[in-house]
């Protein structure tokens, strides 16, 4: 995110530049592997509404304290751009002609045993038929990714039953927006391919345990799955992502993770496997 503002206390945060939705800004409590893998293994890879807006207004509220828990809202107002959507660096523009064409906003509600949050994108840039993993095969089934704008729903809980687990579930449903492209190569083939999406329904289910006879040992695991049904015939695509780990947290700013996972993505007959590993080092400076 690269942006400019004002906060206040009382009154809240005031940012324009380029921003995460708040619809993404939920992700972030319940993906367990959030950044893992140049982003493809966490539900980046294969789930819409993972997007960051160039031109945006964005707002924070302060937590309101209720039910013995802290209640917040997000709000991004777009800057709609004459040309059309367009993906750019690390980002997107969308559509439209004027400030709120496009718009995302969240709310939260957190206390120490559980946190859910409920957001929604109006017209807002996003991949649709992702295809996961870096070298996944996905244009051999589905013919590429496509580009448009999207209305997305998105629920996220976490709950903490136990010192130390964390249990995170998300669900969420996306449409695609009528809209206009900027000029581009991939925009005809695009707008097309879109026109012909009827929905997209992503889910996925997590858990995290802080060992506590081991307290620099964390084990985590996580599922997710997303599946685009079609308006003509064309049978429904589905990409499903397996992924488990450990982390060493050798302090508060270092730690060293493993991880192993597979994704499987599918269409009719097609399918297309592929297993993946890693080890990293992180340090927070």
């Amino acid at each position: 995110n690269r942006f400019v503002g004002l906060k206040d206390a009382q009154l809240g945060t005031l940012k324009i530049g380029k921003h995460d939705t708040p619809v993404k800004q939920l992700s972030s409590v319940v993906d367990t592997f959030n950044n893992y893998v140049a982003n493809k293994a966490d539900i980046t890879g294969i789930f819409t509404g993972e997007n960051r807006i160039d031109n945006a207004v964005i707002y924070e509220s302060p937590a309101v304290k209720l039910l013995d828990g802290e209640f917040k809202f997000n709000a991004l107002l777009a800057t709609g751009e004459s040309s059309g959507i367009k993906a750019t660096s690390g980002g997107a523009k969308v559509a439209g002609r004027g400030l709120g064409d496009a718009w995302s906003a969240s709310v939260t509600y957190e206390n120490p045993l559980f946190v859910a949050g409920l957001g929604y994108d109006k017209a807002i840039p996003s991949t649709f038929l992702g295809q996961g993993f870096l070298n996944a095969a996905e244009p051999a089934i589905t013919g590429g990714s496509v580009f448009a704008a999207a209305n997305t729903v998105r629920a996220i809980g976490k709950v903490t039953p136990i010192d130390g687990l964390a249990l995170k579930a998300l669900y969420q449903t996306s449409e695609v927006e009528e809209t206009t492209y900027s000029d581009s190569a991939d925009a005809t083939k695009w707008a097309a391919k879109a026109k012909n999406i009827d929905d997209t329904q992503g889910w996925l289910l997590g858990a995290e345990y802080n060992i506590p006879q081991a307290k620099n040992w964390t084990v985590k695991g996580q599922y997710s799955q997303n599946d685009t049904s079609f308006k003509d015939n064309t049978a429904d695509y589905k990409a499903k992502q397996i992924i488990a780990g450990a982390d060493y947290a050798f302090n508060k700013q270092v730690k060293t993770y493993g991880y192993a996972g597979y994704l499987t993505l599918e269409q009719a007959s097609k399918k297309d496997k592929q297993p993946v590993a890693g080890l990293g080092l992180e340090f927070k400076f």
